[in-house]
């Protein structure tokens, strides 16, 4: 992606906000509407058509969800070969930059309604059948007031069809991950995201992971 690139004939990036495993973000400019949004670029080169198919339901879903505490998606889109979720623009930071502010967790008082608010984004999910599969601390902006906003409903699960997870190679992040994702045969269900929300709370009132190891064998034998 480069800067001005126009999607879709519609949004304008303009910057690039951060880059990682599951593509880029950037903030745009939604040309039609005059607003500023912010747009995840997915890798969907060589992806089954079924997988983007599959993602494109699952997103338009949890685009649906109405809640406080969950991101905003205003659409869901392709240019070429390139597939993109149009969002909210949000100004905050993620709960892991929060938490690594405070090496002796946060006090009860503050960590309580923050995991709070998550606990309730994640039952209106679970109502409508949309589970997120990567609830961690990078997943979860808080912006001013402590107000939350999760992030990447859908991708998890896009990862999971479009990935060759060979050898140690994982999808999330393994401290917050729930045993049955360590294996791909095994279906997930809102358990696993409760369990993932169990991490992030550990973590907010401790200051440290619940699980560590050296590798990811040595992190499944501790979960």
């Amino acid at each position: 992606m480069r800067e001005g690139r126009l999607l879709a004939g519609r949004y304008r990036l303009d910057a690039l906000l951060g880059r990682g495993g599951m593509g880029e973000v950037w903030r745009a400019s939604d040309l039609r509407l005059n607003r500023t949004v912010a747009i995840k670029v997915l890798p969907s080169h060589g992806a089954p058509a079924q997988a983007i198919a599959r993602f494109r339901r699952e997103a338009e879903i949890a685009a649906g969800l109405q809640h406080p505490s969950i991101a905003t998606v205003f659409d869901i889109d392709t240019d070429d070969d390139t597939l993109f979720l149009v969002m909210e623009l949000l100004n905050g930071t993620d709960l892991a930059a929060v938490a690594a502010q405070h090496p002796q967790g946060l006090p009860l008082t503050r960590a309580l309604p923050i995991l709070t608010q998550i606990a309730d984004a994640l039952a209106e999910a679970h109502k409508n059948d949309v589970v997120h599969r990567d609830i961690k601390p990078p997943n979860v902006m808080l912006l001013d007031g402590d107000r939350t906003k999760i992030l990447d409903f859908g991708i998890a699960r896009y990862a999971e069809q479009t990935t060759d997870l060979t050898g140690s190679a994982m999808i999330g992040t393994p401290a917050f991950m729930a045993p049955e994702q360590f294996d791909r045969n095994t279906p997930v269900d809102h358990r696993t995201d409760l369990y993932a929300l169990g991490g992030v709370a550990y973590q907010l009132l401790t200051g440290h992971r619940p699980f560590t190891a050296d590798t990811v064998p040595e992190l499944l034998h501790a979960v």
